[in-house]
């Protein structure tokens, strides 16, 4: 609604994925909507692999998901998926802020997960590639409750490339235009429990899918998707306007 009443109001839209603005156009006839990608900064040599605390260092592979820890993120399938996972198979870890007042770490635990999952606290943003690059496969589980979701490129996909990783992701339009594109990582069903467990197993035993997967979303994320390509667009947007005051407006 906030949306509807404001939009033509304002000098400047700006979203984030092509579908977004494709949707976006639909409803908002006339206005011109500009794209500015979620893209991080370079990291031209990475932080060294580290132990993760509260992480067993011999369960396998690190499959990480970082961000907050909400509903509609497919945390629930995915917490469903441990339980399909072996023991010693991969660690599954879960890094961010905690926004289900405990339900989901409840959840969690009350159905054991086969000893496979580990939910740590969110850590400062300037220690994130740290984390980030001693994981080996990232996750993004996302589900299709909302356009927000279904035409999301979240920075923790670019994250995950800058860092090497191998990206299981949702079965998403965005998403999956990139990861094919880019090739550098697999596409899941998100609903599915068995399918994200298949996935991760499949992807967690393939060290050499990981690492050729791993190098070309590093690659692309080196060329391609960094935050300053993407701050010459934004700071040229803010440019058209510099100098030109409010004009009553309120902006």
């Amino acid at each position: 609604l906030a949306e509807r009443l404001l939009i033509r109001r304002a000098d400047a839209v700006i979203a984030v994925t092509r579908g977004r603005i494709g949707v976006m156009e639909e409803m908002y006839p006339g206005v011109r909507i500009e794209l500015v990608e979620n893209c991080p900064e370079a990291i031209p040599e990475l932080p060294p692999r580290g132990r993760l605390d509260g992480v067993p260092e011999d369960g396998g592979p690190i499959v990480l998901y970082q961000g907050a820890i909400a509903y509609e993120r497919g945390l629930e399938k995915l917490i469903e998926a441990c339980g399909l996972l072996p023991v010693g198979s991969v660690r599954v870890v879960m890094i961010g802020p905690d926004a289900t007042s405990g339900v989901l770490p409840a959840m969690a635990r009350e159905r054991d997960v086969n000893g496979v999952l580990s939910i740590l606290p969110p850590v400062p943003s300037e220690k994130l590639p740290g984390v980030t690059a001693s994981a080996d496969i990232g996750l993004i589980l996302f589900q299709n409750t909302c356009p927000n979701h279904y035409y999301s490129l979240p920075n923790k996909l670019y994250e995950y490339m800058m860092a090497g990783l191998p990206i299981i992701a949702s079965d998403l339009p965005e998403m999956a235009g990139l990861i094919c594109r880019e090739r550098c990582g697999m596409l899941i069903d998100p609903e599915s429990p068995r399918a994200i467990a298949e996935g991760i197993l499949g992807l967690a035993s393939d060290g050499a899918a990981r690492t050729e997967m791993g190098g070309n979303g590093r690659a692309a994320a080196l060329a391609r998707y960094t935050w300053p390509a993407q701050a010459a667009v934004l700071t040229g947007i803010y440019g058209r306007f510099a100098g030109c005051g409010a004009r009553g407006r309120g902006r």
